[in-house]
């Protein structure tokens, strides 16, 4: 098994990634997400918040709500509920499988230590752009606050943690490519 993890790179990454998923995993079930911790209403709360500055910078009036337990937030001049945010919304899980796949692939880890929260950062803007923009449409289109939450945004998003992956892959992971070897 030992000898497998040295000769073939995608097990070794494949397997480090796992054994980091099941650990964030334990970890989130058992301490972050607990009712206890409340990290995740905390993380919710911060990107009500962001969004609430980036809806007002572009001349909107936000009302958020921290009351329930799932943080919301609307337009003042909403006649609508406004826009949930809880812990499947605020980027948690994003975060980690960001930095779950730079510290599995290979590269320096004085690179990874900047590259990860610049990530995170970068993750969470892309978010709260998202929340804002949700909360705009939840306004002025109801009947598509669906399709975009569930298509439009998880497409633009993901797609996002997609690009820095490949960012890290190809620039920063020190991995030499064909294309790279030819030139």
């Amino acid at each position: 098994m030992i000898e497998l993890l040295r000769k073939n790179p995608l097990v070794k990454f494949l397997l480090i990634a796992l054994v980091l998923y099941l650990s964030w995993y334990l970890i989130y079930e058992s301490f972050i997400h607990h009712p206890r911790t409340d990290f995740d209403r905390y993380l919710s709360i911060a990107l009500v918040h962001s969004a609430e500055g980036l809806l007002y910078l572009f001349g909107h009036n936000a009302i958020p709500n921290y009351d329930f337990v799932e943080v919301t937030i609307k337009l003042h001049d909403s006649p609508l509920n406004g826009v949930w945010v809880g812990p499947q919304c605020n980027g948690v899980e994003l975060f980690a499988l960001f930095g779950i796949y730079v510290i599995a692939f290979p590269g320096k880890w004085r690179t990874k230590l900047w590259f990860i929260p610049i990530g995170i950062v970068l993750i969470h803007i892309m978010n709260t752009i998202r929340i804002a923009a949700l909360t705009v449409i939840e306004r002025d289109a109801p009947e598509t606050l669906d399709f975009n939450h569930n298509y439009t945004f998880e497409i633009i998003v993901y797609g996002f943690v997609f690009f820095l992956w490949y960012l890290w892959t190809v620039k920063y992971s020190g991995l030499k490519f064909k294309a790279d070897e030819q030139k």
